[in-house]
């Protein structure tokens, strides 16, 4: 499933960074912790992007109006809210994706070992349920220090 949420993520960004109109009734909440201890991490990076689907309407909606994004960043308490999103009929989905330097996927290591430095899922509004909920889990990195000695005991560097 991440693997087609990041085939989605890379199709619904072709466009560049147009925003998504903050003219409707849909509302999408997001709350970003951290996965080991479950606090709230403040300062990350969120991003909306849409995939509207307009349904039966006419004319269709255009590749422009398909595909747009929205950007923010979480408060001290690690939330933020994404207000006046437009719905589409029948739904207007969208995918969340967060990160912040320095923390992971807790899926790491995905994509070949790599680790993965950022979170995505899906969001789907309609006009019976106007918002939407989302709680992003990241983890944080950690780090490896010391020093590398040879058989000797000798410090030695640039080695693998």
């Amino acid at each position: 499933m991440t693997g087609t949420l990041l085939l989605l993520l890379a199709l619904f960004t072709q466009d560049g960074t147009s925003s998504i109109p903050q003219t409707g009734e849909g509302l999408v909440q997001v709350v970003v912790k951290q996965a080991d201890t479950g606090e709230t991490i403040p300062g990350a990076k969120l991003t909306l992007f849409t995939f509207l689907q307009s349904g039966d309407e006419k004319p269709p909606l255009t590749p422009q109006q398909q595909r747009r994004e929205l950007l923010g960043v979480t408060d001290s308490n690690g939330r933020f809210s994404f207000g006046r999103i437009p719905i589409a009929e029948p739904r207007s989905g969208y995918i969340l994706q967060v990160e912040k330097e320095g923390y992971f996927s807790p899926d790491s290591p995905g994509l070949g070992g790599i680790p993965v430095p950022f979170v995505i899922k899906g969001v789907t509004l309609d006009k019976n349920h106007k918002t939407g909920t989302a709680t992003m889990m990241l983890i944080p990195g950690g780090v490896v220090a010391g020093t590398i000695r040879n058989a000797l005991g000798v410090p030695v560097s640039k080695v693998w």
